[in-house]
């Protein structure tokens, strides 16, 4: 509860009730918060203890800093919210509940493609069918 006075008396619409969100009571989980294959789909759960996860809006950002738009669902677990990967890179992710950053937001997911990497093999010390070390 907070009481705000001015000159003694109080402030039109105070005392006010107002909630406090710490990071110990935001709780995110899902494959999203590790690295991601591009192209498949991933989520991840929000849930908000003592607050009303309606009112959360996410926002992701690609690599390219083009802005996706994930689905949302409310399930009992908290809002979870799907999104496909489209480029490699490093995704942002906002959470603003309220008109605020919730603590940690904004924060990031890289993802990757191993149809990308390109190996060659050292010229020297190689055999066709044979293992090869390289750093």
């Amino acid at each position: 509860m907070i009481s705000i006075k001015f000159n003694g008396h109080l402030v039109s619409g105070f005392p006010r009730q107002c909630q406090v969100i710490t990071s110990d009571n935001v709780k995110i989980r899902g494959p999203s918060l590790n690295p991601i294959l591009v192209g498949t789909q991933t989520w991840f759960t929000i849930d908000i203890l003592h607050n009303d996860l309606s009112d959360l809006h996410v926002t992701i950002f690609t690599p390219t800093n083009e802005q996706l738009n994930p689905s949302t669902l409310l399930t009992s677990d908290g809002l979870r919210v799907d999104w496909t990967p489209s480029e490699i890179g490093t995704y942002i992710i906002h959470l603003i509940l309220y008109g605020y950053s919730i603590p940690g937001s904004p924060f990031s997911v890289k993802s990757y493609d191993p149809k990308k990497i390109l190996i060659i093999p050292p010229i020297n010390d190689s055999t066709i069918g044979e293992p090869v070390k390289f750093l």
